[in-house]
């Protein structure tokens, strides 16, 4: 199954390096990034995850 997640590229130093995009596209940002301004750290990370909690998904439980 294909991961259909956004993920946010960023830099610890600079903030966001974009707008959150797939898998590939974040992580070529990123190393794109890093490679400019080596003393930078980057990371991506995902802006949605469904988190499944004793076998129902957080969009189901009641607040």
């Amino acid at each position: 199954m294909p991961d259909r997640r956004l993920w946010m590229p960023r830099c610890r130093t600079c903030g966001p390096l974009g707008k959150p995009t797939g898998l590939d596209e974040a992580v070529t940002s990123c190393t794109r990034h890093a490679n400019q301004y080596p003393n930078h750290q980057t990371a991506w990370y995902p802006t949605y995850a469904q988190i499944i909690v004793k076998g129902t998904s957080n969009d189901s439980i009641n607040h």
